[in-house]
């Protein structure tokens, strides 16, 4: 766990002004993490959260457009709090910015990046098409309020400081002008493990070493349709470097050092009359990837927690949690616990009553047979 994790487990709401409720966004954020490692459940339910975002949980959302919401939804909340670790904690750890050739600053929590007409791309491509300089010409020509007149003009992003989560937007859906609805891009896109950003960002004083980002997740969307379909993610554990798969309630270990997004772009590559994707030495290639997470490689590190004991204590080695969180989620497994005792007991009855009913229909069957014989 990083510095910054560590801070936010150990803040108390209550005491800072503009107090919290548990039932506010980052409270329900951090009690659903913090439940995957003591808890005793395989799965989380996120109806809490979701709820405490106003969203409507009987209405599938677009992934994207849910992590903007969270992440300014928080930092909102955040920005009320006197502790400065605590107030800039989502400006530190997921907030860039970008520069128009205006010199206007814009911050930006991911990267959207267009995937072109081509049916395979590079990443580089994608990045390199969206810091391309433009020029205004024409019809297109820039307003100058200086001269309060159209001029020619050239526009272009610069990026100027990267976070240390890089979040990458593959724009998978667009707007179809011939049919004036969303439609699913399906370039098969090849990204890196890692990436170089010290050639995408106009600073100076930084160390190249500083720049150099490891991927770190991956969301794909599975499905032709921009109004439907499911979504997998694929995330590496910082620690070990094991990837795991996300998928639903069902998460699975990635076996072997390649990391491989499952057979399930072979088999929508197949459907589509095409081969998979060659994948080159130190890339993958995806038809499906939606989202791309880096971190950067000088970052802090982050611990390994150890498991909690069964009984809320200080002395535990889990106290990296507050104490409020550790008294939850033992009461949530006590809960748990006598749920799943119950399941058990009531499975136990309903054999024994299968089994008597059985019982009676043989002894009923034998009787009718015996007296047929009588």
């Amino acid at each position: 766990m990083d510095q910054a994790s560590k801070e936010a487990w150990q803040w108390v709401e209550s005491t800072e002004a503009g107090a919290i409720t548990i039932d506010h966004i980052q409270t329900s954020y951090r009690l659903k993490v913090a439940t995957f490692k003591p808890g005793k459940c395989n799965c989380v339910n996120p109806t809490s959260l979701i709820t405490s975002l106003g969203i409507d949980t009987t209405t599938q959302q677009d992934a994207q457009e849910f992590s903007k919401l969270f992440l300014n939804l928080l930092e909102d909340k955040l920005s009320l709090q006197t502790d400065t670790t605590v107030s800039t904690m989502v400006y530190d750890q997921f907030r860039g910015e970008y520069e128009y050739e205006s010199s206007s600053p814009s911050a930006f929590y991911e990267l959207d990046l267009s995937l072109g007409s081509k049916s395979d791309v590079t990443l580089d491509e994608c990045l390199a098409e969206f810091l391309h300089e433009e020029k205004l010409e024409g019809t297109d020509q820039y307003f100058c309020e200086n001269c309060s007149s159209k001029q020619n003009a050239t526009r272009s992003i610069r990026l100027r400081h990267l976070p240390a989560m890089l979040n990458i937007q593959l724009l998978r859906f667009v707007f179809d002008r011939k049919t004036g609805l969303k439609k699913k891009v399906s370039s098969m896109v090849h990204f890196p493990f890692v990436v170089e950003m010290s050639n995408y960002v106009e600073t100076q004083g930084v160390a190249p070493s500083s720049l150099t980002y490891d991927l770190s997740a991956v969301l794909i969307h599975r499905g032709p349709s921009a109004y439907s379909g499911h979504y997998i993610a694929h995330i590496k554990d910082p620690v070990t470097g094991t990837w795991y798969k996300f998928n639903d309630e069902v998460v699975q270990k990635i076996e072997g050092t390649n990391f491989k997004l499952g057979i399930e772009e072979d088999l929508e590559d197949s459907k589509k009359g095409r081969a998979g994707a060659k994948v080159t030495k130190g890339s993958h290639g995806s038809s499906n990837a939606y989202m791309l997470v880096y971190s950067r490689r000088d970052a802090a590190k982050p611990e390994s927690v150890p498991a909690c004991s069964t009984t809320p204590s200080l002395s535990d080695p889990c106290s990296v949690l507050p104490p409020w969180v550790q008294t939850t989620i033992f009461n949530e497994n006590e809960n748990f616990e006598a749920w799943t005792r119950d399941t058990a007991s009531r499975k136990v009855q309903f054999e024994k009553m299968r089994y008597q009913r059985y019982r009676d229909r043989v002894e009923r069957l034998e009787f009718e047979t015996f007296m047929d014989i009588g």
